[in-house]
């Protein structure tokens, strides 16, 4: 009996990680809960004891009590309910499940962080509502498993494996984002998905939209408002069309924002508030919501979790490039590529040395492949990176901050083989960096994904994610 709840336990908590390393991409950002596994059975209580998601202790349960056990001469002490209540006052998490002939709780703790460890709390709740099914089939008898060797079925699998996410972990993640969008901003996260396929006179749909949390009270602006609406607008699934016209208002600079009640009240320019989360919309089923330090990235179809102060920090090693760079070339490839993540979709910037850059540019621009410009210092004009960006292209830009070049295509037959789980951006810049290579040239590329991936190319970088 103690292996089988401690084999349990062990699905259930590695299961949950499994969750959040999909989301999160890095394990540096997950949520460390502690987790306290505890079951109550006609054998007996055992607690397992989870930190960090590695198994730490077995102790004696907490047993949480029933009606019965809260029967006094004068009527029932405390019920279930009650004294839950009381549990979940002091802990983060506490899910209760009463199964046939086990009770099982497990009670999650994390150090509180107002806002973000609630929205990760959604995913919990997800995981536990779609395995409730299995965990009754497992749970209903658990004294007949003895032994390890009744611990695999017919089909010589673990008796545990329908615990596992599997197929179902999209489905969990969607649900979970679904459930926190609702219940705590109002907000249907299928207005959002189709908000983000509208186009207005053929523009695909970009903008910010400040929502504020759903409690009463809160998130009301008293002020700040640059352009204020007389009459208010719903922000509701039946004014999609109008919505739509109201947000070629808004952007990254002249955000919409919403009342406590989903109505449109004007724009503003300054940073949200406290109670406010900030949505952008880049364009078809592409989009992120600001949660403090962390963004819900929604790109292609996937959901994911990045952590904004790594953005502002990206972890890149300027030390292990294929050449030689000095000090302050170093920094200008920093500095530009910071200024870069800014962006709101994807584009490439190839470095190298002024002779190459000039060449290449020469090149490009006779077949037509590229706009040549004169050289601007990124590093003096750091406010136009964003501009040159914003097209279709690579920009070309030599390691003193220098750019000849925008809105670059690669050409030339295929040097290597493609990665067909990338896009043709990704593709076409590692492609052409090879064959540079081949003719002497040692240029270095940096491709940022429309999901917030940055590759840099080649690969004696580490690819990194942010």
């Amino acid at each position: 009996m103690i292996k089988y709840e401690k084999e349990f336990s062990f699905y259930i908590v590695n299961q949950i990680f499994e969750l959040f390393s999909r989301l999160c991409g890095e394990e540096s950002i997950i949520p460390q809960y502690r987790m306290i596994c505890n079951f109550e059975s006609n054998v007996g209580i055992n607690q397992y004891v989870f930190e960090n998601y590695q198994y730490k202790d077995c102790t004696p349960g907490i047993k949480v009590r029933t009606d019965y056990d809260n029967y006094t001469e004068n009527g029932f002490d405390k019920t279930t309910e009650d004294f839950l209540f009381d549990m979940e006052y002091k802990h983060e998490i506490v899910i209760y499940n009463n199964f046939n002939n086990c009770n099982f709780t497990i009670i999650f703790d994390i150090m509180h962080i107002p806002y973000e460890t609630f929205f990760f709390n959604h995913f919990i709740f997800a995981y536990f509502r779609v395995k409730k099914i299995v965990m009754q089939k497992l749970l209903k008898s658990p004294d007949e498993y003895m032994n390890e060797t009744n611990f695999v079925d017919y089909r010589n699998r673990s008796i545990f494996s329908g615990l596992l996410c599997g197929y179902e972990i999209e489905s969990i993640i969607s649900q979970a984002v679904t459930d926190y969008f609702y219940f705590c901003y109002g907000i249907d996260i299928n207005l959002i998905a189709s908000l983000s396929c509208e186009v207005y006179e053929g523009i695909s749909n970009k903008c910010g939209v400040y929502i504020p949390r759903k409690y009463v009270g809160r998130g009301k602006r008293s002020g700040g408002l640059t352009i204020k609406l007389n009459e208010k607008v719903d922000f509701c699934s039946h004014e999609v069309r109008r919505i739509r016209k109201y947000m070629e208002i808004a952007t990254e600079q002249l955000n919409m924002v919403l009342d406590i009640n989903r109505k449109i009240v004007g724009y503003t320019s300054k940073p949200p508030n406290k109670y406010e989360g900030k949505l952008v919309i880049n364009g078809k089923l592409n989009w992120r919501f600001s949660i403090r330090n962390y963004e819900v990235v929604f790109c292609t179809g996937v959901y994911r979790i990045i952590n904004k102060n790594n953005i502002e920090k990206p972890k890149i090693n300027l030390h292990n490039i294929p050449f030689t760079l000095t000090n302050r070339q170093k920094e200008t490839v920093s500095k530009i590529m910071c200024k870069t993540q800014e962006q709101n979709h994807g584009t490439t910037i190839v470095f190298g040395n002024s002779r190459q850059i000039k060449e290449e540019t020469k090149r490009l621009t006779f077949y037509n492949r590229c706009i040549q410009i004169s050289p601007i210092n990124l590093i003096k004009n750091m406010d136009i990176i964003l501009n040159i960006t914003s097209i279709d292209g690579a920009i070309l830009v030599d390691f003193n901050g220098n750019c000849y070049a925008i809105g670059a295509i690669f050409d030339g037959d295929m040097e290597i083989k493609g990665n067909i789980e990338r896009g043709a951006r990704y593709n076409s810049t590692v492609n052409y960096i090879e064959r540079q290579k081949r003719k002497g040239r040692e240029l270095l590329a940096i491709i940022f994904s429309e999901d917030r991936k940055i590759d840099v190319y080649p690969e004696s970088w580490t690819p990194v994610e942010i």
